[in-house]
């Protein structure tokens, strides 16, 4: 059974069937110690390389999140992705709504307009490749790395919508950028919403 991923307003949840494995506790799991249901399954997977090596998942997800995103029950084991902020403006349901909810000058709804443009122009850029920040800057007509495209990085890299490709480098000159599993899953949930809408 595929795991049931559920977007909400404020966070992403994805639901998997099963609780944790008989001899495996909450801290261990936690600390990424991994046993896998299927074995032979997950040794055909690694064969395949289609799965990273056991256990790196949780560890990479508490590198970013609380442990309180964890919820485990006898038969459920389900993750609660909050969003930031800087992600909820992304989508546009909770955007209009925020709009709704309180009056803001021209020059301040401009300037957030632009900036919530400019991240969008750079998701749909990296559900291409992963691109460097000089790359983005030249898909997007730019004549160099403007303060605004730094701002719109650095806001959906902290939204989590955004990851680097290489983490422990941040500064290194082959530094580029690729869209998330949150990423990918916010804007399937903005493109739906459009097409609802009729704008897509």
């Amino acid at each position: 059974m595929p795991p049931l991923v559920e977007i909400y307003a404020d966070r992403i949840s994805i639901t998997s069937y099963g609780g944790l494995l008989s001899g495996l506790s909450l801290e261990e799991c936690l600390s990424g110690r991994s046993m896998p249901r299927n074995r032979e399954l997950m040794r055909v997977f690694r064969d395949m390389e289609l799965v990273e090596h056991l256990g790196s998942g949780m560890r990479r997800i508490l590198n970013a999140y609380d442990s309180d995103i964890v919820h485990i029950s006898e038969h459920f084991f389900e993750l609660r992705f909050p969003m930031a902020s800087e992600a909820l403006a992304l989508i546009p349901e909770v955007a209009e709504s925020g709009a709704e909810s309180g009056a803001e000058s021209g020059a301040e709804s401009g300037a957030e307009s632009g900036a919530e443009s400019l991240s969008k122009k750079i998701l749909h850029l990296l559900r291409e490749a992963a691109l460097s920040k000089s790359e983005l800057s030249s898909q997007l007509g730019l004549k160099s790395v403007t303060g605004a495209l730094n701002r719109a990085v650095n806001a959906l890299l902290e939204a989590h919508w955004i990851e680097r490709t290489l983490p422990d480098k941040p500064q290194s000159r082959l530094q580029k950028y690729r869209l998330t599993q949150a990423g990918w899953l916010g804007m399937d949930s903005s493109r739906n919403h459009d097409a609802v809408d009729g704008r897509g």
